[in-house]
């Protein structure tokens, strides 16, 4: 698999974090995220799997009409990691109409509901 098939901004953005093929770990996961399969990878740190996840979500969301419920939930453990992951995420929605959203505990919850009530892509907890 390669990113050739890929959304142009999407390539874009993964060009302008370093990577013009997709790593070994990549190669292996992305078709089966494509393509919508449940997944459980484990790899070293440094091996793509953010940037695999995040691709998969991307490719797929672009590719569906947009909607107001979230059509991608990705559950993380705890706030650092999904502040984290909301921040790699920004990298590669950036010029797209994507929305995101962070939940967590320790942020007002109806301020949380009325930003998912709103609208968003991609909530992430």
């Amino acid at each position: 698999m390669s990113f050739k098939k890929l959304n142009p901004l999407l390539k874009e953005r993964l060009e302008q974090q370093g990577f013009d093929a997709p790593l070994a770990f990549q190669k292996t996961i992305l078709p089966k995220l494509k393509s919508g399969a449940n997944v459980y990878g484990i790899a070293p740190k440094g091996s793509g799997k953010t940037t695999a996840l995040i691709i998969a979500i991307i490719h797929k969301l672009k590719a569906e009409a947009a909607d107001d419920a979230p059509r991608a939930l990705v559950m993380v453990k705890d706030k650092q990691a999904a502040l984290d992951l909301k921040e790699h995420f920004e990298i590669y929605t950036k010029g797209t109409d994507l929305r995101l959203y962070c939940a967590y505990e320790e942020y007002d919850i109806e301020k949380q509901r009325e930003e998912i009530y709103y609208g968003v892509d991609v909530l992430i907890v």
